[in-house]
């Protein structure tokens, strides 16, 4: 007996051109985040990008049973078209063919899904339940499409210097929230967002004459925006690396490429760091081992740069990010007298050291260090850390580029689990020394 294929289609318009939207469908990792949390398939894949032959792999879960979806990319027609096809899992078939179309409000984005339920004839009358369950996915889906175009069409005055960083005002960043805002819980201590850095200085600004600060040392600290930037020599986590598109991948003593994990661009902290071998510093590193980091120095001015489909797969895949640069001070020899202070050393130190200290990604000598790190195990002197990056959703502004929440209160950091982490909420501490040879060291909780 021939069985015919199924028709599924859904459609929204959004208000962006057909170029948007396919670029957001191209994000590294975008997938990910289009998934229905009740529908527990997990991610087990990440596709490199949207090209023929590209696979992703993901994991169902129907009560005790575990089984694996395996699709690939057939057809790719930026800026309008791309469909991917089931090669092994759950259905008798399937075909998905994403369509966009040039609208008068926009674009329409439609999912059109022509798709068999196995062991016909006897499921034939499951197909108005299994068109409900992809109908309601797909309104799902089209709702989280619509709230990351609305991230990515947030414009700010995030003037770049030349081959500089997108700039962080932090004074008109203050103005934006609201006094019950700036004294609400810091949450895990970590800047990510807006919120994060605004929240320190208020408790800086609080404190008055209860502490002496001490002498100043300069920092610049990276406020992060979600998303790949437009710009690629940026400060950014994760995502496509500045680097020539030839340039050999690198890789373990046994051959295995290293992730990819940031890239931090100096041009704007000179007057901090004095002179260095390159204008940006990019670190790789193998998957869970800190101890194989492989940093490389690259100049400014490079044009065939790499793209997506130059980047090894990955086991553990994050989705980019990227920075805003804001200039302030760490002030590492602080002295509180409140009753918020320990003793180290014979000396009165603020115990929440995040506020005199920052654990971000930054530029400076003096970060926060982790559970007592030591800083002289690292020779030289500190020259930029990368921290992990844990934005929280719940809040007004956890990216630059995100004004709403995302979660509800009592789940706050409902997106980490997505982005770059350090072991256990941990910093990647990065030092040179006189003779310009660079060393690593991480630390988490």
């Amino acid at each position: 007996m021939i069985f015919t294929t199924h028709r599924f289609e859904h459609a929204s318009t959004f208000p962006c051109s057909v170029e948007e939207l396919f670029a957001l469908h191209e994000e590294v990792g975008i997938v990910r985040r289009l998934l229905p949390p009740w529908d527990r398939i997990t991610l087990v894949k990440m596709p490199e990008s949207l090209r023929p032959g590209t696979t992703a792999i993901f994991e169902n879960r129907l009560g005790p049973f575990r089984f694996r979806w395996e699709v690939v990319h057939r057809e790719y027609e930026p800026p309008h078209l791309f469909s991917d096809e089931q090669v092994r899992g759950p259905f008798a078939s399937w075909f998905h063919r994403h369509v966009m179309e040039p609208a008068p409000e926009g674009v329409v984005l439609r999912d059109v899904i022509d798709y068999r339920l196995p062991l016909e004839p006897l499921t034939t009358l499951l197909y108005p339940l299994m068109d409900a369950r992809l109908r309601r996915s797909f309104a799902y889906r089209h709702s989280v499409t619509r709230k990351f175009l609305q991230r990515k069409l947030v414009r700010h005055d995030g003037a770049v210097s030349s081959g500089g960083n997108y700039r962080f005002d932090l004074n008109e960043w203050m103005a934006r929230f609201s006094a019950d805002e700036l004294r609400s819980d810091f949450g895990m201590g970590v800047v990510t967002g807006p919120l994060d850095l605004c929240q320190i200085e208020a408790s800086r600004r609080s404190f008055g004459g209860q502490v002496d600060w001490g002498e100043p040392q300069p920092t610049d600290v990276f406020v992060m925006a979600d998303g790949e930037p437009p710009d690629r020599h940026v400060t950014k986590l994760g995502g496509l690396p500045y680097r020539p598109a030839d340039a050999p991948w690198p890789a373990t003593e046994a051959g295995k490429p290293l992730q990819f994990l940031a890239q931090i661009n100096f041009t704007d902290s000179r007057d901090i760091v004095g002179e260095l071998p390159g204008d940006l510093l990019l670190v790789f590193q193998a998957e869970g081992d800190w101890e194989q980091t492989y940093l490389e120095w690259q100049p400014l001015g490079l044009t065939d740069l790499a793209r997506a489909e130059h980047l090894p797969p990955s086991d553990f895949p994050f989705l980019p990010c990227y920075g805003y640069i804001c200039r302030t001070a760490a002030y590492p020899n602080a002295v509180g007298a409140s009753d918020a202070t320990a003793r180290r050393d014979g000396h009165a130190r603020l115990a929440e050291s995040e506020v005199a200290c920052f654990q971000a990604t930054q530029i400076g000598a003096a970060p926060y260090f982790i559970q007592d790190s030591d800083p002289d195990e690292l020779p030289g002197r500190i020259l930029c850390t990368l921290s992990s990056v844990i934005p929280n959703g719940c809040a007004r502004w956890h990216w630059v580029n995100w004004e709403h929440p995302l979660s509800q209160p009592g789940d706050p950091y409902l997106d980490s689990e997505y982005y770059l982490e350090l072991g256990d909420m941990g910093c990647l501490y990065i030092s040179i020394d006189d003779a310009g040879q660079l060393h690593s060291h991480e630390s988490c909780y």
